[in-house]
C-alpha cells in the first residue's frame, strides 16, 4: 500500500469494521522483533481507500520559529528523496531546536515512515530522525524518534514532552535506546492509531521492533505537524539524506476529538480603564490600568500585577472593551485585575484613583491579591506594607523573600526555576532563614530557567483554597473594606524540600515547630493544596495527565480546558506499561477511577464534577512504588 514518496496522501473514511482491528492492535500483545506489516499497519490501511485532495506544502523552518517560513537551502526535495542541513541550534530539555521539515496531519491515524540515506563523516554529534508535535513552538508537547551520533552512545532513541514547557523524558537516562554505531539502512516509523503513538525501527524496512513499548503508550492532540528532524552541536551545515519517505493519513467513523475530549470556548470581554498616576504633583506620570469582567455586578477581590498587561489596551484611550489575559478566570472569582506603576507600596493610592477613574467607589475597599515574576515579583511588597487588605501573594524570580521573616500573616507561595541562577540556590537557603510560623510556600520547577511556565500549575489551587478560606462570606465592599479570615501556619502542614529531586513523592507531615526551624520543610496551608504541591515536586514525573490539561504559559491566571460542570468527560493520561501497573486518577482529594492494567492507555470517562477549579491528577502504582502526575487544575463551569 506504501508508495515511498514524499507527497500527503489524503485518505477517505475508514469503515466500520476498522474499530475493533484498531482496539485489537492496541490490546494484542507485542513481541520483541515483528513484521509491523501483519499487525497493526495492515489491519489500519486494508480499510482505508484513496481520495483525492489538496497536498499541503512541507516546511522546513527552524523549530521554535512560531512563523515557520520556509528557509531557501535548509532542505532540498526530490522525488522519494529530502536533504536537511541542521542549521544552528541543538534540541536541549526544555527547548528544542535545529531544522524541522514537515507538513500538518489532521486525521486521526497516520504512518510515517524514512529511510536515513546519508550522513556526513563529520557530523559533529547529528541527531537525526522523526519527529511530531503539537506546534512549531520549541517548548510544545512533541515526540522525537531518532539517531543520535553522539561518540559515545550512539543509538536509536525516544524522547517525549508531554506539556509545554516540561523538560523532555528520553530513552538514553534508562537505557531503552537500541545501539546503533552507524545509522547505515536505518528506517525509522511513527504509526498513529488514534490516540496512540508507536514507535519503531527497522534494518531491512520490513521487520519492524517497537522502541519503549514497556515505557509509555504516547498520546497527543489530533492535529500535530509531522515530519524530519536534524539537530547538531557543532556542523550546522552537515547536509542529511532522507529517502524512501512515506506519509499515509485516515480518517475514522464514530466520535471525533472534539466530541471525545469537550472543551468549553468561552470568551469572557472586560472593560479596561486607564488613567495616569503621579507619585507628587510634579512627578511625570505613568498609566496604570484595570480591567473589570463585564456581568460581574458585585466584585470580591483585585488582582495586583506590576506587569505592563492591560495598561497597553488603554495607552491612548481612557476605556475599552477587550479580552485580557486571564479574563475567565477574574469573572469565575469575581476578581478585577489591576496593573499598577511602582512603589507598589502605594498600591491603596493607585487603586483609589481608578476607583473614581470607573465609577466603582468599592474598589477602594477590595482586598488584593499580588502575582509577579522577576522584577515584578516586588508586587509581593504588599504582604508587609499592606497585609490587612492581602489575602495571599504568588511569586518567583526573586532573590529574596516578601519582607523576610516580619511577614506572619499572609500566606505566601514562592516558585523558582531549578536552573535559574541563584534564585534556586537561595530558596532553599531562605527557607532555612525562616522561623517558625511564617506561611511561605515553596516550589520548584525542575529544568527550568528563569520563566513563569508552569507555575500556575500549583498556584490556581493555593490561590483557590486562599480565596475560600479567607474572604469573609457575605460582605459588602460598597459598604467597608472587609476584615480577612486570619489564618495560622500551625493550622496547616509541612512538606519535605530535602526530598525534591527524587522520584518518590516528597513526604507531608503535620506542623511542627522544631521540624519547621531545621530548614528542610516548606509550609502547607491544607491537605488539598499540600497534594498539589506534592505533584507539582515530583522530579521528571513518568505519568502525565494529557486530557484535560491547563497549560497556562507565561501569563498569570490564564485558563486553557475549561469543562461543563456536572457532565461526563474523558480523562486521558500516559504513563508506564504493564498488566501489573495500577493507575488512579482523582480530582483534588477524590478517587475517580481506578484501572487495574496499565497496558492498555490510560482513559476513563468521569460522571461530572460539581462547579469549581478542581485539580486533576493520575496516580500509577508500579513495583517502584506510587507516582504523581502534574496536578492540572481545571474550571468546572456551569450548575
Amino acid at each position: 500500500m506504501h508508495a515511498y514518496s514524499p507527497q500527503w496522501r489524503s485518505r477517505g473514511s475508514v469503515l466500520p469494521a476498522l474499530a475493533p482491528a484498531i482496539q485489537n492492535a492496541r490490546e494484542k500483545a507485542c513481541p520483541v522483533r515483528r513484521n509491523l506489516q501483519k499487525v497493526g499497519v495492515v489491519a489500519l490501511l486494508m480499510f482505508l481507500h484513496a481520495a483525492k485532495g489538496e497536498t499541503p506544502a512541507w516546511v522546513a523552518s527552524p523549530v521554535g520559529d512560531s512563523a515557520a517560513k520556509p528557509r531557501p537551502g535548509l532542505v532540498a526535495m526530490a522525488d522519494q528523496k529530502f536533504t536537511v542541513t541542521p542549521g544552528v541550534g541543538e534540541s536541549f530539555p526544555v527547548r528544542d531546536g535545529g531544522t524541522f521539515v514537515h507538513v500538518p496531519v489532521k486525521q486521526p491515524d497516520f504512518d510515517f515512515v524514512a529511510r536515513i540515506a546519508n550522513v556526513p563523516q563529520d557530523r559533529g554529534h547529528l541527531k537525526i530522525g522523526l519527529m511530531a508535535r503539537v506546534s512549531n513552538d520549541g517548548t510544545a508537547p512533541s515526540l522525537a524518534l531518532r539517531w543520535d551520533g553522539f561518540k559515545d552512545n550512539q543509538c536509536v532513541q525516544w524522547l517525549y514532552r508531554f506539556a509545554p514547557g516540561e523538560s523532555r523524558l528520553q530513552s538514553c537516562r534508562w537505557g531503552y535506546e537500541r545501539k546503533a554505531p552507524a545509522p547505515d539502512n536505518l528506517w525509522l516509523r511513527l504509526q498513529r492509531i488514534y490516540p496512540e503513538i508507536r514507535m519503531y525501527y527497522s534494518t531491512d524496512g520490513k521487520e519492524w521492533q517497537r522502541i519503549a513499548e514497556d515505557r509509555y503508550l504516547a498520546f497527543f492532540e489530533q492535529d500535530m505537524l509531522v515530519g524530519l528532524h536534524v539537530t547538531a552541536a557543532q556542523v550546522a551545515d552537515a547536509a542529511v539524506t532522507f529517502d524512501q519517505v512515506s506519509l499515509t493519513t485516515a480518517e475514522r467513523t464514530g466520535q471525533s476529538q472534539k466530541e471525545l475530549f469537550p472543551t468549553l470556548h468561552v470568551q469572557t470581554t472586560s472593560t479596561i480603564y486607564g488613567a495616569d498616576y503621579r507619585q507628587s504633583p510634579s512627578a511625570a506620570p505613568e498609566r496604570i490600568a484595570i480591567a473589570i469582567p463585564d456581568g460581574v455586578e458585585k466584585l470580591q477581590g483585585i488582582l495586583l500585577s506590576g506587569d505592563s498587561g492591560n495598561r497597553g489596551h488603554v495607552r491612548d484611550v481612557n476605556v475599552k472593551k477587550g479580552v485580557p489575559a486571564g479574563a475567565l478566570w477574574n469573572k469565575h472569582y469575581r476578581f478585577a485585575a489591576a496593573n499598577i506603576a511602582r512603589p507598589y507600596e502605594k498600591a491603596e493610592e493607585q487603586i483609589k484613583l481608578l476607583a473614581e477613574v470607573t465609577g466603582r467607589p468599592e474598589l477602594a475597599n477590595l482586598p488584593f491579591l499580588p502575582m509577579g515574576y522577576s522584577a515584578g515579583s516586588v508586587i509581593a511588597s504588599t504582604t508587609w506594607t499592606i497585609p490587612d487588605r492581602t489575602i495571599c501573594a504568588v511569586y518567583g524570580g526573586e532573590g529574596r523573600g516578601p519582607g523576610e521573616n516580619t511577614n506572619r500573616t499572609v500566606p505566601v507561595l514562592r516558585v523558582e526555576g531549578e536552573r535559574d541562577g541563584p534564585h534556586a540556590v537561595r530558596l532553599q537557603g531562605y527557607a532555612q532563614s525562616l522561623q517558625a510560623g511564617v506561611p511561605m510556600t515553596m516550589a520548584v520547577q525542575w529544568d527550568l530557567p528563569h520563566a513563569w511556565a508552569k507555575t500556575n500549575n500549583l498556584a490556581y489551587t493555593f490561590m483557590d483554597a486562599m480565596i475560600a478560606h479567607r474572604l469573609p462570606p457575605g460582605f459588602d465592599p460598597g459598604k467597608a473594606r472587609p476584615t480577612l479570615v486570619p489564618l495560622s501556619a500551625k493550622d496547616g502542614l509541612l512538606g519535605r524540600i530535602d526530598q525534591w529531586k527524587s522520584s518518590a513523592i516528597p513526604e507531608v507531615v503535620a506542623y511542627d515547630e522544631k521540624l519547621m526551624a531545621s530548614g528542610n520543610y516548606a509550609w502547607l496551608p491544607n491537605k488539598r493544596v499540600a497534594r498539589a504541591w506534592q505533584a507539582f515536586s515530583v522530579y521528571m514525573p513518568e505519568t502525565a495527565i494529557l486530557f484535560p490539561t491547563h497549560r497556562g504559559k507565561e501569563h498569570a491566571h490564564t485558563v486553557d480546558h475549561v469543562l461543563p460542570a456536572n457532565k461526563p468527560f474523558t480523562l486521558l493520561a500516559t504513563g508506564p506499561v504493564g498488566a501489573n501497573i495500577k493507575v488512579e486518577f482523582y480530582a483534588d482529594l477524590k478517587r475517580l477511577e481506578r484501572l487495574d492494567d496499565g497496558s492498555k492507555p490510560y482513559a476513563a470517562t468521569i460522571a461530572g464534577l460539581p462547579p469549581g477549579l478542581h485539580s486533576l491528577y493520575a496516580v500509577t502504582t508500579t513495583e517502584k512504588g506510587e507516582q504523581l502526575s502534574r496536578p492540572n487544575p481545571i474550571l468546572f463551569l456551569g450548575e
